[in-house]
């Protein structure tokens, strides 16, 4: 049986945010960063010595500090508010800067997501970091 320690209670695995709403959270949060994207690229598809396109560089800044920002001051992006879940650390506190930026770096491996698949969605992100993503009611039960 899978239980994490979280805020000296014990979290089971049903209590974690469903895969539904992690996806939920990936295709809002996404889209909140295309058109941030779209806004701030300008159509200069120069390339630089090492062949990383100007607007892959600009992708991959935006997408950093969308989650880090988001998560570590937060605890949510816009797609967790919507889906009204929190990112915590395992021991239930909030993200310090380091987790929030090392979750978004994983974020950048390709194919990351397929790593929620499943009956648990505990992906590279949370295993890597020591986070869970819970269900808002699920802290407030807790507290």
């Amino acid at each position: 049986m899978f239980i994490l320690l979280v805020m000296e209670k014990n979290f089971h695995v049903d209590q974690l945010a469903k895969p539904s709403l992690r996806l939920m959270n990936f295709i809002i949060d996404s889209s909140i960063i295309a058109v941030v994207y779209s806004f701030l690229n300008s159509n200069n598809q120069m390339t630089n010595e090492s062949g990383l396109s100007r607007t892959n560089i600009l992708a991959l800044i935006i997408i950093v500090t969308y989650y880090t920002l988001s998560e570590w001051l937060l605890g949510k992006t816009l797609g967790k508010f919507l889906t009204k879940t929190t990112v915590i650390n395992d021991n239930g506190t909030q993200l310090n800067f380091g987790m929030a930026l090392l979750r978004s770096i994983i974020r950048l491996i390709p194919l990351v997501q397929w790593t929620y698949v499943g009956k648990v969605s505990y992906g590279w992100p949370d295993r890597f970091t020591n986070t869970i993503v819970v269900p808002d009611i699920e802290l407030k039960n807790e507290n």
